[in-house]
């Protein structure tokens, strides 16, 4: 009995040693900040159902004059913001290894697609008919993209600051909500009118599980052993179906040593 007792002792103390090890060289740390979108799947082709139903056209081309762009991505949506969090755990001074979880937010910015639409209204060669700004509604289509990845650190063990670089990739989940279109004119909005015009239509989400490669470079300042805050500038690339989503996200963070 003394015996097995005394197993259990020694591999407890192995597991504590570990756990001390490894707790030593490990950090973490939360980041926040704001994300530029670049290009993406996201948007290339506008979608209008109901609109191309009742118009016998494709509304997105032969009414709004839209060519598939990936830019889109960046036209249509705002610049976001980000938010993450990870693990640091160090190899060396030199190098060490990174897991973290970021999610990144983009606003649909109604008021490109608005422009585009009381264009198309006001101009005699395409629709021709007066636009009431206050008759449309456009909502949702909010885009989320999620993140999980690995990265290698290689950074300059100095004593104030450390200027260091990153790469790696991981898995990418991107969401687009639908876009709801709601437009509802009455006749005196018009006197020379007595037409209502009142449409409504829904864009199609998008929802995408892909590859996500990243490069980045930032500067961590310490200025203490267990509290470093940093700066970070990354390229991300998802490598999702039909055309490749490109982000910028900067972030601002704070590494929390665990020795």
């Amino acid at each position: 009995m003394n015996g097995k007792f005394a197993v259990i002792l020694f591999n407890l103390f192995l597991v504590h040693l570990a756990v001390s090890q490894i707790s030593e060289n490990m950090d973490i740390f939360i980041t926040g900040g704001t994300s530029l979108p670049v290009e993406s799947s996201i948007g290339k082709s506008f979608i209008f159902p109901q609109l191309n139903y009742f118009t016998g056209s494709d509304f997105a081309t032969d009414i709004l004059g839209y060519t598939p762009d990936a830019a889109n991505f960046e036209k249509y949506w705002k610049t976001g913001f980000n938010v993450g969090a990870g693990l640091n755990y160090h190899l060396n001074s030199y190098l060490s290894v990174l897991a973290d979880f970021n999610y990144n937010h983009f606003e649909f910015d109604k008021n490109s697609l608005q422009q585009d639409i009381s264009d198309a209204f006001e101009d005699p060669s395409v629709i021709g008919v007066p636009f009431n700004e206050e008759g449309l509604d456009i909502y949702q289509g909010a885009v989320n993209i999620y993140e999980l990845k690995i990265n290698a650190r290689l950074q300059l063990p100095s004593e104030s600051f450390r200027p260091y670089i990153i790469a790696g990739g991981g898995y990418m989940r991107v969401n687009q909500d639908a876009i709801k279109i709601n437009y509802f004119d009455e006749p005196f909005s018009d006197p020379n009118n007595a037409t209502t015009i009142a449409f409504y239509d829904e864009i199609p989400g998008y929802t995408e599980n892909a590859l996500v490669v990243n490069a980045g470079a930032g500067i961590l300042f310490k200025i203490n052993k267990n509290f470093q805050p940093f700066i970070q500038a990354e390229y991300c690339l998802g490598l999702t179906e039909d055309q490749n989503t490109v982000m910028y996200p900067i972030k601002f963070g704070f590494n929390f040593s665990l020795q």
